[in-house]
């Protein structure tokens, strides 16, 4: 009998002679920016069980929002940051999506 890990309709099934057939799971998909949803760059596409044999540093990126945002959105939160602590831009101005990663941001200065 099939193992109940093998019965899955994501585990691709190559029939080989005989009653036998070989299976390859499919490619989890990349990671994706929390703000933009493009995918990040350094992180590798792997699973579970692969992503923790990996060593942290081997996980994702050692940067400021590694493995979370993207470089581009990182570097535009921190522009809003700078802006932020000058006065020249408001809380309000901001977007709502974006207060999450700067109130983190402001919490570890």
């Amino acid at each position: 009998m099939t193992s109940p890990r093998l019965r899955s309709k994501s585990v691709k099934k190559k029939f080989v002679k005989g009653r036998k057939f070989l299976t390859k799971q499919k490619k989890p998909s990349p990671a994706i920016c929390g703000l933009c949803g493009g995918n990040l760059f350094g992180v590798p596409r792997k699973g579970k069980y692969e992503m923790s044999k990996l060593s942290k540093i081997k996980r994702r990126p050692s940067r400021i929002f590694g493995g979370v945002l993207c470089a581009s959105c990182t570097q535009r939160l921190l522009i809003e940051k700078t802006r932020l602590e000058k006065g020249v831009l408001k809380k309000e101005d901001i977007p709502v999506s974006h207060l999450k990663f700067l109130n983190s941001l402001i919490e570890l200065k």
